[in-house]
């Protein structure tokens, strides 16, 4: 007897929904259209939040009480990389979240998704930081820098869907695939613009999602 979805799936934006999750392929189909899209199907569901912290924040609250059977969230999506051995197109599990634009908030640590995913995911490890705004090369080295230090990546919803998960006890997962470099220390790799690799990325992280599905499950 089916109870309910178990299994929370997060994007952000259609690109990721649609490239990534693709909710018809999982057996899911739309149930909501507002104030976020949900799809539900089996033991899974899905919304898409939109961007920054306000639709992050909402969007897991509103998911998490729209179904509270579920234990595990994986928030899925894109994110631009400020560590240098991360090339565009890899896939990374994050093992901590922080933002790096609102002052007090504490490192998150993502102990409980380690243990279920770290052995069997074969992902690299990274810190991510999630922001209000677009962070690029126009930020100047010295911010950039700085942020080299708190995180791997960054994206603008990690943290606060991540918050959200453990305010009602549910575990979260995040996994990100690196759509474009934010600063290279070689000019001739650097990539400015985040949509020309966002599809690449996109794609590379569907199996993944898949996968990590299947673990949950386990």
């Amino acid at each position: 007897m089916n109870n309910g979805p178990k299994i929370g799936i997060v994007c952000a934006t259609i690109r990721e929904t649609l490239l990534i999750v693709n909710p018809r392929q999982l057996g899911m189909v739309q149930i909501e259209k507002a104030p976020f899209r949900i799809y539900e199907g089996g033991d899974l569901a899905m919304m898409m939040t939109g961007m920054r912290q306000s639709c992050a924040t909402l969007g897991i609250e509103h998911l998490l009480n729209r179904f509270p059977s579920i234990k595990d969230v994986i928030n899925i999506g894109v994110a631009g990389s400020l560590n240098s051995a991360l090339p565009v197109g890899s896939v990374v599990l994050a093992e901590s979240a922080q933002s790096h634009d609102q002052d007090g908030e504490k490192v998150v640590q993502l102990a409980d998704s380690l243990a279920k995913l770290r052995d069997d995911s074969e992902l690299e490890l990274s810190r991510v930081l999630t922001g209000n705004r677009y962070v690029s090369l126009k930020d100047g080295i010295l911010e950039l820098d700085r942020l080299k230090d708190l995180g791997d990546v960054v994206d603008m919803e990690a943290f606060w869907t991540v918050k959200g998960c453990k305010t009602h006890g549910v575990t979260p997962h995040v996994v990100k695939g690196v759509s474009d470099w934010i600063y290279h220390p070689d000019p001739d790799l650097q990539l400015s613009h985040f949509s020309e690799k966002a599809n690449f990325a996109a794609r590379n992280a569907k199996p993944i999602l898949r996968k990590i599905i299947d673990i949950i499950r386990d």
